[in-house]
């Protein structure tokens, strides 16, 4: 039925519960495009992905900016470094280069 009818009621509950099925439909549409149609598909599909990219890298950029100021302001209230260490995670001699550049 998924071949022949991939639209019907049944493949369409498949869909919701089955993540492979969803999968296999939007491959069988792929694979029934012409080759233009194909090429659109292909960059749309790209331009997601980069997109999904950038967001990713900015959100990482954007923490450790978060980070890197949380770690300054400990500095400057007088934290040690023992201490700004064991919560950030990072080493003490990591802690004292962010502390040299301020």
């Amino acid at each position: 039925e998924f071949l022949v009818e991939p639209e019907s009621n049944t493949v369409r509950q498949l869909e919701l519960s089955n993540e492979e099925i969803k999968l296999a439909k939007s491959e069988l549409y792929r694979l029934s495009m012409d080759s233009n149609e194909r090429e659109q598909y292909n960059m749309r599909e790209k331009a997601i992905y980069d997109r999904i990219s950038a967001l990713e890298n900015a959100e990482a950029k954007g923490k450790i900016e978060r980070e890197l100021e949380l770690i300054k302001e400990s500095l400057n209230q007088g934290l040690e470094i023992s201490l700004i260490s064991k919560i950030t995670g990072l080493s003490e001699e990591e802690i004292l280069k962010i502390k040299k550049d301020i």
